[in-house]
């Protein structure tokens, strides 16, 4: 965390760190980081809406939690834009960095 700013280092500090070492394929142990994972994105989440941060919704798309999806948004120059998002972790999981993607061009202003 060393050259974060405090306010990083304070978002970070607020959401509970993942110990389970396990991916999609470790079958016993998998259910616990899914449960840590789940724990840590609704702090992420508590922590950016009390903070008036809020800026996307995620779900996972499959029971097992290698696929999730869900929607982001911004706004710029007083226009509302939202674009869905989506995400896949790979099956040598935590070894390996998710694959995300967005599309850009369906960022559309919707208000």
């Amino acid at each position: 965390m060393e050259g974060w700013d405090k306010g990083t280092k304070s978002v970070v500090s607020e959401i509970p760190l993942l110990s389970t070492r396990a991916g999609p394929r470790d079958d016993d142990v998998c259910w616990q980081r899914l449960k840590e994972e789940y724990h840590a994105l609704i702090a992420y989440m508590s922590v950016n809406k009390s903070k008036d941060n809020d800026r996307f919704r995620i779900f996972a798309a499959n029971p097992e939690g290698t696929r999730w999806e869900g929607m982001c948004w911004y706004v710029y120059n007083l226009r509302h834009y939202e674009f869905p998002s989506s995400s896949t972790s790979p099956s040598p999981t935590p070894m390996s960095p998710p694959r995300s993607s967005s599309p850009p061009s369906k960022a559309r202003p919707t208000r």
